[in-house]
Formats: structure tokens, C-alpha cells, sequence
């Protein structure tokens, strides 16, 4: 199952499976949170992938 770390703005993290992030993302493209930072999805190794979220950008689609 894909793991997203979760990265808020007072510096803690999250690991998160598919479904709660998606959740999150919503919420954060709907505006009704702004405390994340970015989202990273992680490999199975744990190493960070590829960026899916930023507070700058939103999402990108390609990527989640």
C-alpha cells in the first residue's frame, strides 16, 4: 500500500496511506486546511519519491 509523508508547517510529519491523503488533499484543494506544507509520496524502501502537494503549487495531478 502507497505511504505519503506529510509535512506541516510547524515542522512535525505524518505518514499517511493512499485514502487519508486523498482526503487531505482534498481538503487542502478545497481550502479548508492550511497547515501542510508539502506531501511527499515514499518508496518502499522508505526513501522520499516524488513531491505530489506544495503549499505553493497545489497539486500535481501527474504525480498522485
Amino acid at each position: 500500500m502507497k505511504q505519503y509523508e506529510i509535512l506541516f508547517f510547524d515542522r512535525h510529519t505524518e505518514i499517511m496511506n493512499y485514502e487519508d491523503t486523498s482526503n487531505l488533499v482534498d481538503e487542502l484543494e478545497m481550502f479548508e486546511r492550511d497547515d501542510v506544507n508539502m506531501i511527499h509520496e515514499l518508496e518502499d524502501d522508505g526513501s522520499l519519491g516524488r513531491t505530489i502537494w506544495t503549499e505553493e503549487e497545489g497539486l500535481f495531478v501527474r504525480n498522485f
